[in-house]
Parts: C-alpha cells; sequence; structure tokens
C-alpha cells in the first residue's frame, strides 16, 4: 500500500509542479483574453476581423486600415509600439516643427490641403488662387541638413516670382523700374490681367502718360491718332484701367455726339470723320441724304438760306437740336 501512494505522488507531481508555474504572455502586458484574437482550432491564423483596434486606445482609420499588424508590430509584445507618429514615419521636417504632426497631417493623407490652408491663414499667409493647388515644395524648397525649410519662409511675392518679374517683356517690368510689390498689379489667380496701380507705382513721379505710352499712341488706328493730331495726353479721353472706354471730351469742345439727339446713333468716329488723316474734316451727308424717310430737303424747304453741305448742317445746328 505504502508503495501505491509513493507511485501515485511522483504520477502526480509533474502536473501539479506546471500548475504552479508562471506562463509568460508573448505578447507582454496585454489585458485582452487569448480569444479576443485565436479560436480553439489554432493560435493562427489570427481573427484580425473581431479585433476592435480602437480598445487600445488607438483607433485605425484612413490609411492605417489597410496595414498589417507587423507593419507597426515589429514583434509579439505589442505593447510596445509606440503611438508616436514619429515611431512609423520619417520626420522629413527634420524637428523643425515639432514632433505634433497631427497639426498639419491626417491619417487620410500626408497633404490635406483643407488643413494646409487653415495653417496658412493661422500664419497670416492665405492661400489663395493659384496659392492653393501649389505643391508645397513650391514655395518650401529642401534645403541641406539642418536648415530651416518652413519656418522663416519669405512671404513676399518678388521672393519666388523674381524670375517671372525679370523675365517679363510686355512691359519690361526691370528696363521700365517696376516696383517688386508683384500684388501691386497682379492678383493670385493669374499673371494674366494684371492691373497696373499708376498710384503705387509711380508715387512722387513726374511724368506724362507718352513717356511710357507713346508706342500706344503710335500705333493705334481707329483712329489713327498721329495723322489726326490727337493730343498726346492720355488721360484727356482715357483713364489708367484701360484704353477701351475712352471718352472724348467731344460734346464741350466740338459737337454734342454723347448726349442730346445724336446719342447712340453712332459707333465709331469714321461715321463722321471719313478723313483719317484730318479729324477736322467732318460729314454730316452719311447719315441725312438728300432724300429720304428723314426727308432733309423737304425738312429744310421753308430756309431761304438751307444749303445742302456738312459746314452748313454744323453753321445752323452747332448743338444738333433742331
Amino acid at each position: 500500500m505504502k508503495f501505491r501512494w509513493i507511485a501515485l505522488l511522483l504520477l502526480l507531481a509533474p502536473i501539479s509542479a506546471f500548475a504552479q508555474q508562471d506562463i509568460t504572455n508573448p505578447h507582454g502586458d496585454l489585458e485582452m483574453s487569448c480569444e479576443s484574437c485565436h479560436t480553439a482550432e489554432g493560435w493562427s491564423p489570427v481573427r484580425l476581423d473581431v479585433f476592435d483596434h480602437s480598445a487600445t486606445g488607438f483607433a485605425l482609420s484612413h490609411a492605417h486600415t489597410g496595414l498589417q499588424c507587423t507593419d507597426c508590430h515589429t514583434d509579439l509584445e505589442f505593447g510596445a509600439a509606440s503611438d508616436d507618429c514619429g515611431s512609423c514615419h520619417t520626420d522629413v521636417h527634420l524637428g523643425e516643427l515639432g514632433a505634433d504632426c497631427d497639426r498639419c497631417h491626417t491619417t487620410h493623407t500626408f497633404i490635406d490641403m483643407a488643413r494646409q490652408r487653415d495653417l496658412h491663414r493661422e500664419a497670416s499667409f492665405t492661400l489663395t488662387g493659384a496659392h492653393a493647388g501649389a505643391d508645397c515644395e513650391s514655395c518650401h524648397i529642401p534645403q541641406s541638413l539642418g536648415d530651416l525649410q518652413y519656418l522663416g519662409t519669405p512671404a513676399e511675392c518678388y521672393d519666388c516670382h523674381r524670375l517671372e518679374y525679370e523675365s517679363a517683356t510686355d512691359p519690361d517690368h526691370v528696363q521700365d523700374g517696376f516696383l517688386e510689390e508683384c500684388e501691386a498689379c497682379h492678383s493670385t489667380a493669374s499673371w494674366a490681367g494684371g492691373f497696373f496701380n499708376h498710384e503705387r507705382q509711380l508715387a512722387g513721379t513726374v511724368i506724362v502718360c507718352s513717356d511710357c505710352h507713346q508706342d500706344d499712341y503710335d500705333r493705334t488706328t481707329r483712329p489713327d491718332h498721329s495723322a489726326a493730331g490727337f493730343p498726346i495726353e492720355c488721360e484727356r479721353c482715357h483713364n489708367t484701367r484701360s484704353w477701351y472706354g475712352s471718352y472724348f471730351e467731344h460734346d464741350q469742345e466740338f459737337f454734342p455726339i454723347f448726349s442730346g439727339r445724336h446719342s447712340g446713333e453712332w459707333n465709331d468716329c469714321d461715321e463722321c470723320h471719313t478723313n483719317s488723316s484730318d479729324f477736322t474734316d467732318f460729314s454730316c451727308l452719311g447719315c441725312h441724304p438728300h432724300s429720304d424717310r428723314n426727308k432733309t430737303d423737304d425738312d429744310h424747304s421753308d430756309e431761304p438760306e438751307y444749303f445742302y453741305d456738312s459746314i452748313e448742317c454744323l453753321r445752323c445746328h452747332p448743338d444738333g437740336k433742331d
């Protein structure tokens, strides 16, 4: 009987020792039950379809959802993985902007332009027009190791657009001494359609229009300013916004065509001034022929001094009235 008890104790000894042995979790200090990822059929495959990563305090979203576990967890001790962005993503800013990547980036994309626009607005450099779609490196040019790339980037237009300024030929910005303040004439939408701000560009400068616009005066053909002997004081007919929409003081100095009965009855100067080389020459007869529905002759039948001639028309109707 004594031998049987000894044999039974020896048989149970390994089980008892195993029961008292500490079991080491290969995943470290992980406060999750094994069945959260594993099944009774085996340790693998892991049931990632039912694993809720948000339970770890680090929810997976957007680009993170397509990763393999081993992309972030390089060993089985899952708790050792850091939730710091820099532990997985190389800091291309070399610490220049700090470790808070969430200020500029999201898990959706590194280049979240909505976030970038908000940040630039906070930095008093709002991204508008062409700037809103520009690549970051267009302005933040990569520098050598240790040099600032983002902080302290110059915000003046000329700092980025010096080449455009120096290569402009119509007009030649360098030769004509234009200000290096691009915003004086241009917007961020496009270089084209720039508006020359005379007040800013020529402030304190004594200048007449023809100093810059003599070529415009010489090549104008409708009407031919040079042949007609137009004054070179451009401001008498034009404003600084555009050559078009000019207004010639015709009513006060010569004959009312912008007011009175002739207003809206003509489109071009050459309808009355048929001789482009002499604007003192004019004709009323193109619109007032001898006999048609206007009955020019009939209307003057009671005028003994009536004579069908443009000079006579002006003599009797200097203000364009009947």
